[in-house]
């Protein structure tokens, strides 16, 4: 069924929940410690500078999920999501997220949060491409298999 007003409807492009996640060598997330030669904030991929237009913003509710799937069908550009773990996992577990860019970093931290727990559940991926950056570091992009 096609609902008018969506991407579907009018042939625009649809948009793609697209998440970047900087992850260290034994799969911590989140940020490398401060002075590190491959602290994340230098590899992120480049966003437009117009992405948050607060006249536009939206508040998403408690079912951030449902949210995001009515916009994913709407025309306009990729939505981002970096740095949040849970909402990304989310977005993986019921079939939402498009892209997940995981910028591998030369380190080994030890403890701290993962993205994928050891007692999740299974999550198939298909590496789409690997990229070098500076500093060791190595961008992964995956996509749901």
């Amino acid at each position: 069924m096609t609902i008018p007003g969506t991407a579907e409807a009018t042939g625009a492009r649809l948009r793609r929940i697209v998440a970047t996640l900087p992850v260290s060598l034994d799969g911590v997330v989140g940020t490398l410690p401060e002075g590190h030669p491959s602290h994340f904030a230098a590899h992120l991929r480049p966003v437009a500078e117009d992405v948050a237009e607060w006249d536009d913003a939206r508040v998403l509710g408690r079912d951030v999920a449902a949210g995001l799937a009515v916009l994913k069908r709407q025309p306009g550009s990729d939505i981002d999501v970096s740095g949040s773990i849970t909402l990304t996992r989310s977005l993986l577990r019921v079939g939402l997220l498009d892209d997940l860019h995981l910028l591998m970093h030369p380190i080994v931290v030890g403890a701290g949060r993962r993205l994928f727990p050891t007692n999740g559940e299974r999550i198939p991926l298909a590496l789409v491409e690997v990229t070098h950056a500076c500093a060791g570091v190595v961008h992964l992009h995956y996509r749901p298999a």
